[in-house]
């Protein structure tokens, strides 16, 4: 049992972080389209707002399925480098919106409406399952 413990800990926790995060943002599809909409006003690509609700929807089914992956333990390599990258991306996003003098974001919308995290805490969180992805690379 311990030896269970200590090779999928990784996998149950970011699985089980992807797949309420994806399953709460998939609750209200619509709010977060606004979310994006704001981060994409922030940087200056409003004009790419059309395609909010759109990729609210996949950012809402690359979570589930990424958690999913996780938890079963399928796809092991390619999903273990998809969540890497995915984290990467949001810790540098949650970087750039921790460290925005204008504090134009307030909350990130990681948990959709669930949980509010501060800017500051999203991002140490991004950096904890940036390690925890790291072990499981």
């Amino acid at each position: 049992m311990k030896n269970f413990i200590k090779e999928r800990w990784p996998d149950m926790l970011l699985g089980v972080v992807f797949v309420v995060s994806g399953f709460v943002k998939a609750v209200d599809p619509v709010g977060l389209s606004y979310k994006i909409e704001e981060y994409l006003g922030m940087f200056q690509l409003s004009g790419w707002s059309g395609l909010s609700m759109l990729l609210s929807v996949l950012l809402c089914a690359a979570e589930l399925t990424l958690g999913l992956f996780l938890l079963l333990r399928l796809w092991r390599r390619i999903t273990a480098v998809a969540v890497t990258l995915f984290i990467l991306v949001f810790t540098i996003l949650t970087y750039s919106i921790y460290t925005d003098p204008y504090g134009g974001i307030n909350e990130c919308g990681c948990f959709g409406e669930a949980v509010h995290l501060s800017n500051g805490a999203t991002f140490a969180k991004n950096l904890i399952l940036l390690v925890v992805a790291g072990f499981h690379l």
